[in-house]
């Protein structure tokens, strides 16, 4: 509701705009009409004024560069006010979902809830006393875990949702020589961006790590997607491994650089998702992503 508040203002603020910019070349054309028509001699009979032809001829262009700025402007205020509306319907339909949930998980702990108090009356059970307390405990934290992915919601409609299977299955198309072994399937919210974070990953494992073969895990719970990119390469030093995700860090006789795996976490972090590191079996590294993950009903 707030969000549909802010949309509202900004639509009477881009009228208003729009109104004065119309003003001020309807002014402009007045003044270049009169110099064209030379409107004081046509209307009130006053002496003739000299044309300079150089002189319209500039003033026409000004007006026209004015009218073409001024369309330009009016479409970007029309494409934002679309763009607010479409993020607008799309976070409602998700709102619309995770209410359906909550509803559902909460009415399955009301349920047993009930069910506890029902054989507490008949039995004074001190175990039902128990399962409701649990199942209460339950509902608080179900409700907690709710509010959180609403306020994500809320301030990252413009996130798309994006299935991950097929993503990565465009990815390792790029890379022939390499063995991939792929499982899962989850769909998260995220933009095109996510493409490069998951290029990026194997890449490294290639260039740097000397991987031949990489596999791809995802799983996921409740609120979250976890794609794990497991290697049989050289793997990670652990004195290194609090630092590589750092801005301009460097290692290695190759020059192995900390710049794109610093992005990488700028990227995921920023829809609200995390990234880390740990070491493989018998050898080389594995890279774990969590990101939110789209609920259904």
């Amino acid at each position: 509701m707030k969000k549909l508040n802010i949309f509202k203002k900004t639509s009477i603020y881009n009228k208003q705009i729009i109104i004065i910019l119309l003003f001020f070349l309807f002014l402009f054309l007045i003044i270049t009409l009169d110099e064209v028509l030379d409107l004081p001699y046509h209307i009130f009979g006053a002496p003739r004024t000299p044309v300079n032809t150089f002189e319209i001829l500039i003033e026409i262009v000004i007006t026209l560069i004015i009218l073409l700025i001024l369309l330009l402007i009016i479409k970007k205020l029309h494409d934002t006010q679309k763009r607010t509306e479409k993020e607008l319907m799309i976070g409602k339909e998700r709102l619309k979902i995770l209410n359906k949930i909550l509803r559902h998980d909460l009415s399955n702990d009301f349920i047993v809830i009930r069910s506890a108090i029902n054989l507490f009356k008949k039995s004074s059970d001190p175990n039902m006393l128990l399962e409701i307390e649990k199942r209460v405990k339950k509902s608080l934290e179900t409700i907690a875990e709710y509010r959180k992915y609403e306020a994500f919601i809320d301030i990252n409609a413009n996130l798309d949702e994006i299935e991950v299977y097929e993503l990565i299955n465009d990815i390792i198309a790029e890379f022939p020589i390499i063995k991939f072994n792929f499982e899962g399937k989850c769909k998260v919210f995220a933009d095109d961006s996510l493409y490069s974070v998951f290029r990026n990953l194997i890449t490294n494992s290639i260039n740097h790590g000397d991987s031949s073969k990489i596999d791809i895990r995802i799983t996921n719970n409740a609120k979250f997607c976890k794609i794990e990119f497991c290697d049989n390469g050289k793997g990670i030093p652990d004195k290194i491994k609090d630092k590589i995700f750092d801005e301009g860090f460097i290692y290695g006789n190759n020059g192995r650089t900390g710049i794109g795996l610093y992005i990488v976490k700028q990227i995921i972090e920023s829809f609200d998702g995390s990234i880390s590191v740990m070491d493989n079996q018998p050898n080389g590294a594995i890279f774990i992503i969590n990101l939110r993950k789209v609920l259904k009903t």
